[in-house]
């Protein structure tokens, strides 16, 4: 995406990819290490240091990165954010309910 949007200010000369190695070799974690923009992920994921999975700090191969690529990436990202804005604009307001045993007997920064 840095490609896409401000091009001339990446160090290329710098770019050094290698596999990035999440921590899959627990059965099933495998599901729960994957970061990918233009997947659906599921609820949740466990995101480690970058310096613990990748030596260089990349992730895939950043020397096939493009402008172009950047800007898809980019606009996919940019579109999901617009979709959050428009469901959470749509989505019908939640009355809270008081359902505390004993009521607080401290002044509460919101109302009921």
């Amino acid at each position: 995406m840095y490609l896409h949007i401000d091009g001339d200010n990446v160090r290329r000369d710098r770019i050094d990819g290698e596999p990035h190695s999440f921590l899959t070799e627990v059965e099933g974690g495998d599901i729960w290490q994957k970061i990918d923009l233009t997947l659906e992920s599921g609820p949740a994921t466990i995101v480690q240091w970058t310096s613990s999975t990748s030596r260089t700090g990349s992730m895939g191969a950043p020397e096939l990165a493009t402008a172009e690529k950047g800007a898809l990436a980019y606009n996919h990202a940019v579109q999901r954010l617009v979709d959050l804005v428009a469901w959470f604009k749509k989505r019908p307001d939640q009355n809270r309910v008081e359902r505390h045993a004993k009521a607080p007997e401290f002044e509460l920064p919101f109302k009921f």
